[in-house]
């Protein structure tokens, strides 16, 4: 992004501040900053569900035949109200909630606008093929919405009732259980890309010297992964991976935690190369209740009867 389209990104950002120095002057939340009222706006949940109205339509001189000739995009407190109008109920309950993930999401929507600004100041919009796609994409979703009406014209309005969804997580118990788990620590060496023989002997070597290190006191697991672990996410953490299924391990490291006690440390190679291990606490598995999963089961249900009407 050129310095140009990021001071515009940066400009097209005030609404966020604005949005959020009206809430910090007052006791008002996003929704009522926004417009939106609260808790939750009526006109939201109706446009999700419902065809747009004519009133909302595009002016009859922007063709729906010619996306390139939409207007440019300006990003206030109206067109924000118009995005959280068309996300997901519960990210958007998420969004209105939360300031931290709602200034997240506006800053992304400045980014894809200075993005889609700088395109059109290089003239994209103006070649035949990027025109021809952009009206593909444009009958892709008007498809889609389409589809997306017809279904909610079949369906229930209260489905799947709270019964159904019951039944379902019942009939389909095993699909919510959290599996046997294991707290896992890790040093990860990896072999270097199109590693030779001496490589992987100099790979084998490091770890066996660490490993002895670690086993002896000399060094703490936790400064030995900061130093030296491949792997991001753990090294980052002190070497620990979190609670890990059983089931999701890698043979070879599965069979050397196996062999450990609880606290105890050993040494794996995988193909992509080595790994001193800690063994933790065996987590039992878990049934999760159905008010854990509610939400899930019922937007798996939603979506399968989407598939079931598109078959």
């Amino acid at each position: 992004m050129t310095p140009a389209y990021k001071i515009l990104a940066s400009a097209i950002l005030l609404v966020v501040v604005a949005v959020l120095a009206f809430r910090a002057g007052s006791d008002a939340s996003i929704r009522q900053a926004l417009g939106l009222g609260d808790p939750e706006p009526a006109a939201v949940v109706t446009e999700t569900t419902q065809p747009a109205s004519k009133s909302t339509t595009q002016p009859a001189s922007k063709s729906v035949a010619d996306p390139a000739g939409a207007a440019e995009t300006r990003l206030d407190s109206a067109y924000v109200a118009r995005l959280l109008a068309n996300v997901d109920r519960n990210q958007r309950q998420q969004l209105l909630d939360n300031e931290e993930f709602f200034s997240r999401f506006v800053r992304q929507e400045a980014d894809n606008i200075a993005l889609v600004t700088a395109a059109r100041a290089n003239q994209l919009h103006e070649d035949e093929n990027f025109r021809f796609l952009m009206q593909r994409a444009a009958d892709n979703v008007l498809r889609e919405m389409y589809l997306n009406q017809l279904m909610l014209e079949q369906l229930p309005g209260d489905f799947p009732t709270e019964q159904q969804a019951r039944d379902f997580y019942t009939q389909n118990a095993d699909q919510f259980e959290i599996g046997e788990r294991l707290q896992v620590w890790q040093v990860f060496l990896e072999y270097p890309q199109d590693a030779d023989a001496d490589a992987r002997s100099a790979t084998e070597k490091q770890a066996r010297e660490l490993f002895a290190a670690i086993k002896s006191g000399k060094q703490k697991l936790a400064e030995v992964a900061e130093a030296h672990s491949r792997h991001q996410p753990s090294r980052q953490n002190g070497g620990f991976m979190g609670a890990v299924r059983i089931a999701n391990l890698k043979p070879d490291i599965a069979n050397a935690l196996g062999e450990l006690e609880k606290g105890e440390i050993g040494l794996a190679r995988t193909d992509q190369g080595w790994h001193i291990l800690r063994k933790g606490e065996v987590i039992a598995p878990e049934q999760l209740e159905f008010e854990q999963v509610e939400t899930q089961v019922r937007r798996f249900m939603v979506n399968r009867a989407k598939q079931q009407f598109r078959a």
